[in-house]
């Protein structure tokens, strides 16, 4: 048998890799075994992409100028402020430890908590926050030390500092979801894109001026949520999302009379339009101007429930017919119209005159129907105390300015709260307003993005 030769570069090929594998036999062997292993591991275990980020387009009917306009709802996912609200409007602490404050309640001292960072992984210290409060000066004696001297004492002070705080004002804050970019159009912010990392998620938020701007680019599909919306009465025209309502108790809608006028000044004539307003069928009624889950609220205020001929009984000794302006804006145009209907019934002639949200409210209005917010905490000084210019009803009551002076410089809590259950009841007696009800906010979401992580972030209910 003849023995098999091999090409002499064959030979050579032959002999080399003999060679290589003598020499490196151990590290070959060691990566096959490894290689096998992963081999297994890979094939004995489903194989998972990373998830694909949510992507939410959200439409906000709000005018956003820098952080500080940011309705609280999109706020809240950005940062947080020194102090956050218990849902009965008291403070407590959050980005703050602990505060401490002087006897006579005029110095306030915020500790932070330690390792506080912003979303850009800069250490938070005391001085990155800026407050710019009237009659109020900020030292910072440590890194984690506020002091806040204000001109007198004022018990609510801890509940301003609710508001969520962004460094050097930009969109960069303290909370679980980071903006990643801002469009502004001129001075207006126009869309903020935001990562929700924890929920796997990316917002891309729209602020819209109006509810009808909102609400055409929902049909178009340029978004498929809209938060704020005001004017909607049902569900039933958007089968295709989910129709949710929002009580809105840091709010009431309310007339407005100007005591000024020398026909409003008569206490009688206030509370006879009043009385003319079937409140009744309101569906968050408002009896006073405090937050019904505010933990001074007076739930046993005089209701004035509608009794037209009560009313007319307290005109008796007025001299009638006389004619009444009746302001106010677009969104309450439909229930201005109603109120007048039945003022002309007492033979009172109104005429309605609508105003946009951009114009000043001057002193010659007579009644003015609007939206007013609330302060979480009960002190209602600048509304109606007398020396206010923001009081625009011109009400002037020693009683109710002790009340309002009192409640703003004692710190018991339950003296606090007995003076302003004393403050609504003599308030509501006074009728410088005609309280009508809590606004409700509607949210409109697209039943294919409606999810539990849609909720999770927007806190839906």
């Amino acid at each position: 048998m003849k023995k098999l030769k091999l090409n002499p570069s064959l030979r050579v090929f032959f002999w080399g890799a003999r060679l290589f594998l003598t020499r490196h036999k151990i590290s070959l062997f060691s990566t096959l075994f490894l290689g096998a292993v992963l081999l297994f591991l890979l094939f004995n275990r489903p194989f998972r992409l990373p998830p694909r980020a949510f992507v939410f387009k959200v439409g906000v009917v709000a005018q956003v100028v820098s952080p500080s306009d940011l309705p609280r709802q999109i706020s809240e996912i950005l940062s947080s402020g020194l102090t956050s609200l218990t849902p009965e409007g008291e403070a407590t602490a959050d980005l703050a430890l602990r505060w401490e404050q002087n006897s006579e309640g005029s110095e306030f001292t915020f500790f932070l908590k330690p390792d506080l960072f912003w979303q850009n992984k800069e250490r938070l210290i005391s001085s990155d926050l800026k407050f710019d409060i009237p009659n109020v000066s900020v030292s910072y004696p440590a890194e984690d030390k506020i002091t806040f001297k204000l001109k007198n004492p004022f018990s609510p002070f801890p509940v301003l500092l609710s508001q969520p705080v962004y460094k050097d004002n930009t969109f960069i804050g303290t909370g679980p979801c980071q903006v990643t970019k801002v469009r502004k159009k001129r001075k207006f912010v126009e869309h903020l894109s935001v990562s929700c990392p924890d929920q796997n998620s990316i917002l891309e938020i729209h602020f819209y001026p109006s509810e009808e701007d909102a609400l055409v680019a929902l049909n178009l599909g340029e978004i498929k949520a809209v938060f704020g919306a005001r004017g909607l009465k049902d569900g039933q025209a958007w089968p295709n999302f989910n129709f949710y309502k929002k009580e809105c108790c840091d709010r009431f809608v309310a007339v407005f009379y100007n005591l000024r006028d020398p026909i409003l000044a008569e206490k009688k004539v206030r509370q006879a339009l009043t009385l003319a307003i079937p409140k009744e069928e309101f569906e968050n009624r408002a009896l006073g101007p405090i937050n019904p889950n505010s933990w001074a609220y007076n739930e046993n205020l005089k209701e004035y429930n509608f009794d037209l001929e009560g009313a007319k009984r307290l005109l008796e000794e007025v001299e009638l017919p006389f004619e009444l302006r009746l302001w106010t804006t677009p969104v309450y145009l439909e229930l201005a119209q109603k109120i007048a209907n039945f003022w002309e019934k007492l033979g009172i002639s109104t005429k309605i005159e609508t105003k946009t949200g951009d114009e000043t409210i001057s002193k010659e209005f007579q009644a003015l129907l609007i939206g007013q917010e609330i302060f979480p905490d009960p002190d209602q000084y600048s509304l109606w105390h007398s020396t206010q210019e923001t009081n625009i009803t011109g009400l002037k009551s020693p009683k109710i300015d002790k009340y309002l002076e009192d409640g703003r410089e004692i710190f018991d809590k339950e003296k606090r709260k007995e003076i302003y259950q004393d403050f609504q009841k003599y308030l509501v007696e006074e009728c410088p307003a005609a309280f009508l009800y809590y606004p409700q906010e509607y949210i409109l979401v697209a039943k294919k993005i409606d999810s539990p992580t849609f909720h999770q972030i927007f806190k839906i209910r």
